[in-house]
């Protein structure tokens, strides 16, 4: 396919023929104007606004099915390659469980074709050797997702990319998060298309890694009522709360590189999760408070890395201008979990990485602000009191909870909670899942 055909083809894939149209009218309007009055300057402009929105939010509406149908025709002309395995995170970026699952791909002996998905022209992080790269959304894309024996994600991507698996491929879905108490999209938000979504989910993926009954339960309710196959293999992020001290010691340390912190500061982590309806309500804690609180409980002296939930990520950088020196942001951070394993505690409101951190024995807390707000839009999966993490419905209880913090009561808490949920992780989850793909990638004689 020559060189022009392909980049047709790829604005075909990414946009369609009718958003193509209308942007190509925007674009000889815009030529045109240049030429003649400023009537049509004037009309430029409503273009630019109201008009042209609409026009575009109508061509991709038509376009969808097209869309479809050209992903599909192109996508079924690409042969599977049994040791291709293609691996895509919604961040964009190395980082959860498709990180330590490529990880463990490359430390075995056995011969893969590893593809990892981006969203930038060039990969950006920490990548190891031996990856393959390819931008999300194009042409190429498809491509290596066609020829993949193997495709494994952490949330519904293919399914609103209205792509479909081929006979003889495998969709392994990771998720990216554990135990969370916060109920999912999928439980929560109706309509004609989650409906879609959810059957898009159950025909699409074939294997549900799974940490706990919990988990089980919670991932028939929201997407997949009577599929797939649930894998208990543990959650392979979660194995670098297992690793060894001085692996997880370069792993601190990269942290602090990272963020520019001084080492003998003790770190502790805020991250609120994503509201429906609110958003920068971690501007008003009282950080400098916060800080004092810690010392006085812990000692030492704290640095407070903040990082918001990955939809905010571009409204957060004017919020963090107004914070105080003792804060530091960690949201363009590739992996959480990380910062996970260098955080000496945390807080959060109800975000699910909370659960992970559990694993580490560390203090945790929660703060419930705008708790009726969020209870009646989001809702739970459980009574948060039934968790082991002091609760905090304002500031001045969270700074007791802080001070007053027993790790005596704390730590068999944490235990009893794990058992109740019938979670099993213990380290073993990456190896556990490639197993899985080197049974499907390279089958025994």
């Amino acid at each position: 396919m020559s060189s022009f055909l392909s980049k047709i083809l790829d604005r075909l894939v990414r946009l369609g023929p009718f958003s193509c149209l209308v942007l190509a009218v925007k674009r000889l309007a815009a030529l045109a104007v240049r030429a003649v009055t400023l009537a049509l300057r004037l009309v430029m402009a409503l273009l630019n606004a109201t008009v042209f929105r609409w026009c575009l939010r109508a061509a991709k509406i038509i376009d969808y099915p097209f869309r479809a149908l050209i992903k599909r025709w192109y996508m079924q002309s690409v042969p599977i390659r049994d040791n291709r395995v293609v691996l895509i995170t919604f961040q964009g970026t190395f980082t959860c469980n498709p990180r330590m699952i490529a990880e463990e791909l490359l430390s075995a002996p056995e011969d893969y074709d590893l593809v990892w998905v981006v969203k930038d022209d060039a990969p950006v992080g920490d990548y190891p050797l031996g990856l393959r790269f390819v931008r999300y959304d194009t042409l190429p894309f498809y491509r290596e997702l066609a020829g993949a024996r193997v495709i494994v994600e952490n949330t519904n991507i293919l399914e609103r990319l209205q792509v479909r698996k081929k006979p003889g491929q495998t969709v392994i879905q990771t998720w990216h998060g554990s135990l969370g108490i916060k109920r999912l999209d999928g439980d929560v938000v109706r309509g004609l298309r989650w409906d879609i979504l959810a059957r898009r989910a159950r025909e699409t993926v074939d294997c549900m890694l799974c940490d706990s009954d919990f988990d089980v339960d919670v991932f028939r309710g929201a997407y997949w009522k009577d599929a797939p196959e649930y894998l208990m293999t543990g959650h392979p992020r979660n194995d670098i709360f297992f690793w060894p001290e001085d692996r997880k010691r370069a792993v601190v340390d990269k942290v602090y590189r990272t963020l520019g912190i001084a080492p003998e500061k003790k770190l502790f982590l805020y991250a609120p999760t994503h509201s429906d309806t609110l958003d920068a309500s971690f501007t008003a804690l009282p950080y400098e408070k916060l800080a004092r609180a810690l010392h006085d409980r812990f000692g030492g002296e704290w640095q407070i890395v903040v990082r918001v939930h990955n939809r905010l990520k571009k409204q957060s950088r004017a919020w963090f201008r107004t914070l105080p020196d003792c804060v530091s942001d960690a949201t363009m951070y590739d992996d959480m979990q990380d910062i996970l394993v260098a955080a000496e505690a945390g807080l959060t409101d109800y975000s699910s990485w909370i659960f992970d951190f559990m694993l580490t024995y560390k203090p945790a807390f929660v703060i419930t602000l705008h708790y009726d707000v969020f209870a009646a839009n989001r809702g739970f999966y459980y009574p948060l009191e039934s968790t082991p993490f002091p609760i905090a419905p304002d500031v001045k209880t969270l700074l007791h909870n802080i001070r007053a913090f027993d790790d005596a009561a704390y730590r068999p808490a944490v235990a009893a909670f794990l058992a109740s949920k019938g979670c099993m992780e213990d380290g073993q989850a990456s190896a556990r899942t490639a197993e899985k793909i080197r049974a499907l990638t390279h089958p025994a004689p």
